[in-house]
């Protein structure tokens, strides 16, 4: 449910962001990802202690 709910966050602010410029978006776009990829991983770090 959660990751579904992320999922649908980042897809409205994908389709949020195409109305900006592309150039623009891209960066955004790279930075929310890496930004997921450093959660995930502070969670599974969690997760394992």
């Amino acid at each position: 449910m959660l990751a579904s709910r992320e999922f649908s966050l980042f897809f409205l602010t994908v389709r949020f962001l195409s109305f900006s410029h592309t150039n623009h978006m891209e960066c955004l776009i790279s930075r929310i990802i890496a930004h997921y990829s450093k959660m995930k991983r502070d969670f599974v770090r969690l997760s394992e202690h």
